[in-house]
């Protein structure tokens, strides 16, 4: 009875065990994941960032991808890390029971065999990172233009307090920029920024960026934030290309600087729908891999500076992305409402900066 009884729970602790294993390589894959993207993003965001893909319908499909993506990269590294550990653990056994006196040189030699591929394997793969993260951060970035033009375009069809197409083009801008600057290359000397010209912020960017000063550090002027938007070097490095070693003040001015000048934003109509064709170009900082990640051929020539990269010169990949939401029903009134009192009231007179006309528009 016993051996019989042992003879069927052999296959039980057989299956505990696998069942464990395949948890463990699940729970450590899924450790990777939320590492790389908390490397880039913080980890409230990074929640933020998953809720707002699968709640929204119309990011849902593609975030699916971009993170089904994520996580067989994310599996990928985990399979090379555990069959590692394994080679290592079972070399080291096999030491302990023979010796091998190697020839002079031969290690050197491996070594140099060894070490251009293993420096393009780690450049790629840390690049490779950063760009899932920006293709996820572009789903949501796309949406965030899309909502800001929904709200901004009605403003500008009327007219009222000067709004335009522009500007409220450049709201959809900025709204875009913020997603994507964890990811931005804020790194670079650009002396643009320092000086002004055309290299430099629009005026919502520029308000943004003072925002950003400001919160952190409770003042700001324009030296400042010029001074703080413009990078140090310009080489090519995994330090510089994961956000260098300045503080979190400097980093988050010059990444957003970068993230705005890297964005491109349009209004779309179809009918009676409206939305915003969103467009980033992700600078690939990591050495050695540019031209194989920009695509379109390994012997790619980097992109040549202009406005749409921000005037640094390199390799580039381009997130596009476009969606669309009903247009508001209720026009906006282009006359602003009256300040006068219910009930025939006198009309109170308005401080300069309410910005409301003084009774002169009476249509509400």
């Amino acid at each position: 009875m016993s051996e019989r009884t042992g003879i069927q729970e052999a296959p039980w602790d057989r299956a505990l065990e696998l069942l464990l294993k395949g948890l463990g390589h699940l729970t450590a894959t899924l450790l990777i994941a939320g590492v790389m993207m908390c490397i880039f993003v913080p980890p409230e965001g990074a929640l933020e960032i998953v809720r707002i893909s699968f709640e929204t319908p119309q990011l849902r499909g593609e975030s699916l991808r971009s993170f089904g993506l994520l996580l067989g990269f994310s599996l990928s590294l985990w399979v090379v890390a555990y069959s590692a550990w394994l080679l290592a653990r079972d070399h080291a056994e096999k030491r302990k029971l023979k010796t091998v006196k190697l020839s002079m040189g031969t290690v050197m030699t491996e070594t140099l065999i060894i070490m251009p591929i293993f420096l393009l394997l780690s450049f790629g793969l840390a690049q490779l990172s950063i760009n899932m993260i920006a293709g996820i951060l572009a789903n949501v970035a796309g949406w965030s233009a899309t909502r800001a033009v929904w709200m901004w375009e009605p403003e500008a069809n009327a007219g009222r307090m000067g709004v335009t197409e522009d500007i409220a083009k450049d709201h959809a801008r900025v709204a875009a920029a913020m997603v994507m600057t964890p990811v931005a290359s804020g790194e670079y000397i650009n002396p643009g920024v320092l000086f002004g010209g055309s290299q430099d912020l629009s005026d919502a960017g520029g308000l943004m960026r003072s925002a950003v000063v400001k919160g952190q550090i409770g003042f700001t002027n324009n030296f400042l934030e010029r001074g703080a938007s413009t990078g140090t070097n310009s080489e090519l490095t995994m330090w510089a290309a994961l956000g260098g070693n300045q503080n979190f003040v400097i980093q988050s001015v010059r990444k957003f600087s970068r993230a705005f000048q890297c964005t491109t934003v349009d209004i779309v109509r179809d009918g009676d729908n409206i939305g915003a064709s969103f467009s980033y170009e992700l600078f690939l900082g990591m050495p050695f891999v540019g031209s194989v990640m920009a695509g379109n051929g390994f012997f790619k020539l980097p992109d040549a500076p202009a406005a749409k990269n921000g005037y640094r010169p390199g390799y580039y990949r381009t997130y596009t992305r476009q969606y669309m939401l009903p247009a508001q029903k209720a026009k906006v009134n282009s006359n602003l409402p009256s300040n006068a009192a219910p009930g025939g009231g006198l009309p109170s007179t308005p401080s300069q900066s309410d910005g409301i006309n003084n009774g002169a528009n009476s249509n509400q």
